[in-house]
This record gives structure tokens, sequence and C-alpha cells, in this order.
């Protein structure tokens, strides 16, 4: 074969008629001539080292051409038998397709199949012996003279429903899910799951590694070796299976539990499986059992689909993967082959081969609607094709010379040879030869310099995601050449690189959204709404260095670039925030002008980002917990700083873990022990410190009173022994000391922050702390007596800021004796009255700031105040009319004063003063409107200023050196 085909790349069918005409003279019912042919095939391939690689390479092709001749009336038989294939015949069907030089047999498949099924007996006797699967496998050794418990049971081939009790099927589970993800240590292969080897089920099970499909189909052999019927789902974006666990429930729905192989057996209710794919809509048949040839289907789905892609990157340039998919997919899909047809032909015409078959196939599709001039551009395509093939004469090699003129020697090699470069490892094919090298040492030299044009698409990934290089030098790479382009446009590089610029930035895209989002476009969106950031940014203090604060009205820029875009969508909120936020973050006394503007920029932006979010918790009263509330103070007073909630419960988790740890030292029988080991029933390995699943909302303790009382006692010992939490006496009414990011830096708070805080970490434990909104302090309430008859008595108060000190309703009276204290001093304050109670704080500390000139801006009241009118519906004329006040005393914000003024007018007592406030305002802006905008002045020549050139300029915000 290599003298006839060493000028062609590929080879076609016709190509390789030698062996259908041999074939063709036996029938493989009665002889073995096939399997002689294929084994010798083998043998050549299975010569080790780099010898004989030109029958390797040409074996390589004959075999895959014989085995699929010989598969392919087998595979046609399943579409006249749906019987014939089952799962585990789909699972063999697309192993021995996609790798016809490995000896893949059905039979060997099913014993490895049933040593899982066999190991999972063994476990299931020692914790179950009298399950009654035993009795079944001792009925079916009457016969014998020994009885082996562990041989599987002779079960029919298809079972219509399960052989066992719900509670014996469910213990079965847990054994399979012992033996597959403990024993065996099967796992999902997240890090490489596009690797085609996950979709083979032999590989599977040598690397103990797959996809969702190929773990849920090995699944659901072994259970019904054991008698348990689980049926794959073709869900979308993930694959199920599902095991009918209540039989006696009326709506279909609810009769099954969904099992996702992929995570370790994990069980799911139908509603967590529709929040896997949160993004899509799952329709009624989502959940409808996907037969063998529709799971076969999706498997080469699959695989066409990661064909195509190794092909666009270079990673299979011969397009081995994909040819093959298709080509078995056009056997076993006879309703919607247009589309893989039409695959089928562009690849054979890549490739130059098949011109027949392509004429065929695209003779059929030539009247379909819609795409007729496609076909013919390829029929054209194909027909220039076979006429060049049928005028080209066949290459004729190069002659060797006689031995005298070759003086290194004889020669070694033939045309049509495959060799491995000793020294440079190319592989390469002989097309000829000359009798002298004509070639100067300089160009031998420089043929053999490997350049970054050779190197594999793998280590060229490799190279372009290194941290040195960033995404300017993606596209500089990308621009070099058509193939860097087609390396450097892979989305998971780009995304790297997102990364990598904008790694605070990067933490807010969800990750279940990352497959989906085109991260280039977002790397070039973020670079343009920097870009137009900074220059609106740089153009301010031309325009406002007359002003000491601005108004809503002179931020209007950056609201009319938001209202195009839709922040449930797009990001572009997150890269307006993201570049204030970085020109913030330049270090030393440098840009103070940029950052002046930018601190006053992102208050406006972050306070209209949040302001939706805030008054929907007006709305529903449950979006707003106590966590909740904390944050959101936080977020609003703090709005140069990323806090997140998604971050502050990560360190209310490290807490409550940290108890957990203690917990467990001290009292080890604890239930919520118990409770954590139910909740990780599926799982391989069982974590004690990991927290129980709790729903959101609690109405009572999940524990008795002792068993809180022991978690209550842990809570106090890693707070204030461990972590040294502490009320902060000293500096009380610092206002760090009301939000909740700097109370978990600092460790410092006070009694509201830090009864927040405890009552949060409680709650992942299963203990509810209730805040109360105590006169002159805060206070946390925990049913410690429900058995008592008095409201009063049934609680116990404890003080978060004295170290969790616990007291009775009387002590804690005692703290205020010089205030009557009222029933309703003990009722408990729900989130948004807690949220007011801060703002109230801050409210209070920003004016004594403001009055003693530590905050002459009023940054801090002015902003508890916007937010308390926000979430304060009931009681705002008090705090409308002092940011009103506020307001005028900066000269900002007219029209809003006039606005809010105009609600408090007819309100009796005071309309004296609105009238007063209102006059000035309106003093004010008619003093706005008239007023000129003032020229800078002008620069001098430099001659005017003997000290040499001026550095500043106006509006500038400078800090003297000396």
């Amino acid at each position: 074969m290599s003298e006839k085909f060493f000028s062609k790349t590929e080879l076609s069918t016709a190509d390789l008629h030698w062996f259908d005409d041999f074939l063709l003279q036996y029938n493989p019912a009665r002889s073995f001539e096939h399997l002689y042919v294929t084994d010798e095939l083998s043998s050549i391939l299975s010569i080790e080292g780099m010898s004989k690689l030109t029958s390797k390479h040409y074996a390589d092709k004959c075999i895959t051409h014989v085995k699929h001749q010989i598969l392919k009336p087998k595979f046609l038989s399943y579409l006249e038998d749906d019987i014939a294939l089952s799962y585990e015949a789909a699972l063999v069907m697309v192993a021995q397709w996609s790798q016809p030089a490995l000896d893949i047999s059905s039979k060997n498949v099913a014993k490895r199949l049933d040593r899982l099924a066999t190991s999972t007996l063994s476990h299931l006797l020692e914790l179950y012996p009298k399950h009654t699967i035993f009795s079944r496998i001792i009925e079916d050794q009457l016969n014998s003279t020994k009885v082996c418990l562990t041989k599987l049971p002779e079960l029919p081939k298809q079972l219509s429903t399960n052989l066992w009790s719900t509670q014996e099927c469910k213990q079965i589970l847990s054994s399979v899910n012992h033996v597959l993800y403990s024993v065996e240590e099967f796992i999902g292969n997240s890090e490489d799951y596009y690797n085609p080897e996950n979709s083979y089920i032999n590989r599977t099970m040598e690397t103990k590694q797959g996809i969702p499909i190929t773990l849920c189909l090995l699944y659901t052999c072994v259970l019904a070796r054991l008698g348990v019927i689980c049926l794959p789902v073709n869900f979308p974006g993930h694959f199920l299976l599902k095991w009918m666990e209540h039989p006696e429930k009326n709506e279909e729905a609810k009769k099954f539990t969904f099992i996702d192989a992929f995570e370790g057996g994990r069980q799911l209710s139908g509603a967590q499986a529709r929040e896997m794919v949160p993004h899509l809509v799952t329709q009624e048949d989502s959940y409808q059992v996907a037969e063998p040839l529709a799971v076969a289907q999706r498997m080469l789905r699959n695989l066409i689909s990661i064909g195509a892609s190794r092909s666009n990157n270079m990673k299979d340039p011969c397009y081995g993967l994909l040819r093959s998919s298709l080509e078995l997919m056009l056997i076993i899909n006879i309703s919607d082959n247009m589309q893989y047809g039409f695959m089928l032909s562009r690849v054979y015409l890549q490739l130059n081969i098949n011109h027949e078959e392509v004429m065929s196939m695209l003779q059929e599709f030539r009247d379909l609607p819609g795409i007729s001039d496609q076909v013919d551009y390829l029929m054209n395509s194909c027909q220039i094709q076979m006429e060049e093939r049928d005028r080209e004469e066949k290459p004729e090699p190069k002659k060797r010379g006689v031995a005298a003129s070759f003086p290194h020697g004889p020669v070694n090699f033939w045309t049509g040879q495959v060799c491995r470069h000793k020294k440079f490892f190319y592989v390469c094919l002989v097309h000829g030869w000359d009798t002298a090298c004509t070639a100067s040492k300089k160009q031998t030299d420089d043929k053999f310099k490997m350049t970054m044009e050779s190197f594999p698409t793998e280590i060229l990934e490799e190279i372009i995601r290194d941290e040195a290089l960033g995404y300017q030098d993606l596209v500089h790479f990308s621009t070099a050449c058509r193939r860097f382009k087609e390396v450097g446009n892979s989305n998971e590089t780009w995304m790297f690189k997102f990364r990598l610029a904008f790694p605070g930035l990067f933490d807010h895209f969800p990750p279940a959204k990352f497959g989906q989002i085109c991260w280039k476009q977002e790397v070039r969106k973020r670079i343009e709404v920097g870009k137009a950031v900074r220059k609106e940014v740089s153009s301010m203090s031309e325009k406002f260095f007359s002003k000491t604060e601005l108004s809503t009205a002179d931020l209007h820029w950056f609201d009319d670039f938001l209202l195009q875009y839709n922040p449930a969508r797009s990001f572009e909120h997150l890269y307006v925030t993201d570049e204030l936020s970085s020109i913030l973050s330049i270090e030393g006394m440098s840009k103070l002008t940029s950052k002046h503007y930018a601190d006053k920029c992102i208050t406006h932006v972050k306070h209209q980002i949040l302001k939706p979010k805030f008054l929907s918790y007006l709305e529903d009263d449950i979006a707003l917990s106590y966590e909740a509330a904390l944050v959101m103070v936080a977020q609003w007073s703090q709005p140069a700083l990323d806090i997140s909630s998604k971050n502050v419960a990560k360190r209310l988790d490290r807490l409550a873990t940290s108890t957990l740890s203690h917990l467990l030292e001290l009292y080890p029988k604890h239930t919520i022990f118990s409770r954590i080991i139910e909740d990780q029933l599926n799982s391989t390995k069982v974590c004690l410190t990991k927290l129980p699943e709790l729903p959101k909302q609690l109405s009572t303790n999940l524990w008795s009173t002792q068993e809180c009382k022991q978690i209550l006692s842990s809570v106090n010992h890693v707070l204030y022994s461990v972590e040294e939490f502490i009320g902060n006496s000293e500096d009380y009414y610092n206002p760090e000391n009301s939000y909740i990011n700097r109370t978990m830096e600092t460790k410092q708070g006070i009694p509201i922050t830090l009864c927040l805080l405890y009552t949060c970490v409680l709650a992942r434990l299963g203990v509810i702390c209730l805040p109360v909104n105590f006169p002159g302090h805060f206070l946390l309430k925990w049913m410690e007596h429900p058995e008592k008859n008095e409201e009063a008595k049934k609680f116990t108060f404890i003080d978060a800021f004295e170290g969790g000190r616990q007291l009775s309703g009387a002590q804690a009276r005692e703290m205020v004796p010089h205030l009557v204290t009222q029933e309703d001093s003990y009722q408990v304050a729900e989130p948004l009255a807690v949220a007011q109670r801060m703002l109230r704080n801050l409210i209070s500390i920003g004016a004594s700031r403001s009055n003693n000139m530590k905050d002459p801006c009023y940054g801090l009241l002015r902003s508890s105040l916007e937010l308390m009118l926000i979430i304060n519906i009931s009681d705002n004329m008090q705090y409308g009319f002092m940011l009103s006040r506020v307001y005028l005393q900066l000269n900002i914000n007219h029209e809003e004063v006039m606005s809010m003024l105009q609600e408090f007018r007819d309100l009796p007592g005071i309309s004296d003063q609105v009238d007063y406030l209102m006059n000035s305002c309106q003093i004010q802006m008619e003093e706005r409107d008239r007023e000129e905008k003032p020229e800078p002045k002008k620069r001098g020549v430099a001659a005017s200023f003997p000290h040499g050139p001026v550095n500043f300029w106006t509006g500038q915000v400078c800090r003297h050196k000396k």
C-alpha cells in the first residue's frame, strides 16, 4: 500500500476494496476468516517501539475499514429489533465503532459489570444479610451442592418493575454507591470533560472516570443485575437516572427520585433536578425515559461535537473522531440524517475521498427546501475533485542511483515509508530522494529549527494561558496567522485572560453561566466601558472644580449609560463599578483628582444599582433576613468596597464550621451529627464538620434544650476565645462598628452587629436566637423553657456584646434601671426594624461628626438618611426633613429637596419651617441658573514664570509636599 498510496493523506473506501473482495468470499456466520483478518492487522499494530511505522500506518486504516464493515450489519439490525439493543449493548456499540484497533467484546464488558455487581452483593450481605435478594439466590441454587450468596441471581433480561420493596431497593442503591464511589473510586471527569475516552465504556472502567451519560449507563447496568430498575433520562445539559421510589403517589412526577451518577450517586427530587439547569425551561418530556437507541444517539452527538472542536483546533487534522461518529450516526439515525449527512459530505470533501458516496448522499438532499444552493455548491466541488482524480497521473517516485553515487553508503529508506526523525522526533513520509544534497549547511540547519507554527495545539494553549501573558498579548498572538487565530479564539482561554485581568470582577459571574458567556466579547466590553468611564471621570474636574459636592443631575452620564442595559442579562453595571474601583485602588498620592471624582461617581452608581434591590425588600419580607440586613447596611455605607452576600456568607460558614469542630470534640453524640450523616448518605465520604442542610426559615429549635446549650457553649468558645471577638467599648461611636465586613476583620463591634453575627452563626446550626430591640442596648432571646406558661419566662436573653453572657428577664431589666421597660421591649425585632435601628445609630453618629467638622461633607449622615428613606416608608417626615437640610447645606439636589418638602407642606406644626426651607432652596436654584460657568485662569507664557513651567491645572486635587 505504501507504494500505491504514498501521495495520499487519507484513503477512500474504494482504495481498500481488496479487503471487501476477500471477505465477500466467506460467510461470517459459518467461517472465521473475518476474525483472522482483524487479528493479523492487530498483530501488526501491536509491534512495540518505532519499528514498522509504515505497516502500522496502513494497518490502522485497514482495521478501521474492516471492523466497520463487519459491525455495520449488526448495528443495522438494531433498527429492526428494539429489544436486541439494551443500554449495555449501546455502550459497547459506541466503544467498538470508535476504537476499531481494540478488541472490545460484549462478553468482556459484561464480565466487568458482573464483577461490580458481585462486589455490591458482598457489601449488601455484610450490612443486610436478610435482604430478599439472598432468598432468590438460594432458590436459584437449590440443585447445587454448595450455595454461593454472592453469585448473581438469575433474572429476566427485560425487567418491567423493581423486584424488591422500596426500602430494600434503597439498601441496594446504598451498596452500589459504596462499591462504585468508595471502593472502585469512580468519579466524574470534570478536569478533562471533553476527552472522547470519557464516552467509551472500556476506558471508563479502566480509568474510573467518565461523563454523566457513561457513568449513568454503567450505574443502571449494575443495578439491573441486582433487580432494581433505574432508567436513563435525557435531561437537558446533564444526564440523570430515575428510580421509582414512591409508586403509591398519584402524580407521575412525584413517583420518581432522580440519581446523578456523575456526582457520586447523589439523589434528587424533581425540583432539585430542575435547579441544576435554572437558565433552561425544562418541559415534562425532559423527564421521559431515554430508550437505548436515543442514548446511543446522544453519545454520538457528544462525540460529533468534540470531534468538530478537535478538528477545528488541529488536534485531529484527519477528522478521525468526527468522521467515525458521523458514519455511525447515519447508520442508527434514519429519521433525521440530513444534518449529519451534510457534515459527513463536507468531511469527505475536505479529505478528498469517497466522492461517489458524497454524490449519493447529496443527491438525497437536493430536493429539500432551503439548502439546494449549498447542495449544488458541494456537488460541484465533488465533481471537480473527481475530474482531477481521474486525470491525475500516478506519481513516479524518484529512482535510486547506483550505490557508488552515495558516498555515505547505501540508502536505507524507500518511497512511501513512514519514518520518525531520530533527533527531532517528527513523523514523516518519504516521497523520494536526491543523489546528492544540494542545500547549504545553513539551509539544512534552518530546516530543522522548530518554530511556534509547528507546536501542537495543546502546547500553544498552555503557553498563551500562562499568567505572564495578558489579554493584549493574546490579541497580538491571534493576529499572527490563521492557525494562531483559531488557537487564540478558544473561549476557555479568554475566560482565563478575563480572570487574570479582572480577578475581583470574575467572582461576580455565576459559574453556571461560564459556558454560555462569550469571554472574548466580555473582555472587549469591559475595556470599552473602562475607557468611557475614565474619559467621563477625567472631564469632571474642568466642569465641577468650583463645586464642593455634586448633585445627582451632575452624574447623569452614568444614569444614561446604565439605562441602556438590563442588569439581569448583561454585566455593564459591574464593568462601570470595577473601573471606578480600579481608579480608587491606585496606590500612593498620584491621580488624586481622578480618585476624588471616582469616589463620588462610585457612590452614586452603587446606590443606583442597590436601590431597586432594597426596595424589593419592602414587598417581600422573607427575602430580607438578618444576614441580608447586615450586608445591606455595609454595602450602602461603603460603596467603594466590593462587599458581596456570598463573601459574608462564606465567613459566617467558616465560624459555624469551627463551632461544629469544637462541638464534635466535646459532644460527639450530639443529634446534629446524625443529621449531617443523613444529609451525606449518598456521598462516598462523610464529613462531620460539613454544615447540615437546614431550611432557610427555621420556625423552632431543631434540638433539645440541653443540646442547644451545648451548641451555645461552643459558639461562645469559638467567637470569644478562639476568634477573640469583643465589644468595642473604647471607640463605641466609630461607624465601622456597624459594618459586618469591618466587624469580622477587626473582631470588634457594637451590640447590634455582634448580636446579628451571633444569630447568623446559630441559625446555621439549627438554633434560633431572635434579636430584641431592647432600649439602650441590643440583646438576643433564646427559648430555653418552652414548657413554662408565662411567655416572659420561656426565654433566656443573650448579650453578645459581653461575651455571650446569658441573662434572665429580670437581669435584662436591671441593665437599664433608669428606664421603665415595657413588655414590647422584649418583642422580636424583624430584619427591617433591625436595619432601621442600625441606620438610626449611623444617622446619630453622622450628625455628631458633621457638627464636629470630622465629616464636613456630611458623607455618613447623607448616605444613612438616603437609605433610611428607601426602607422606612411609614415615618419618613423626620428623615426627609433632615436630608433636605443636608442637601441645602451642600447646595445640591434642589429638585429632590422641593419634591420632599412639598410632601410635608400640609402637615400641621411644621408649615413655617417647610416654607423657610423651600424659600432657601428657591434662592439657591435661581443663583445656580443665572450663574455663569467660571472660566479657569489660562496659563501664561513660560517666560512669565521665572521659576519654570507650571505643572498644575485648574480643578486638580493636590497634596502639599511640605
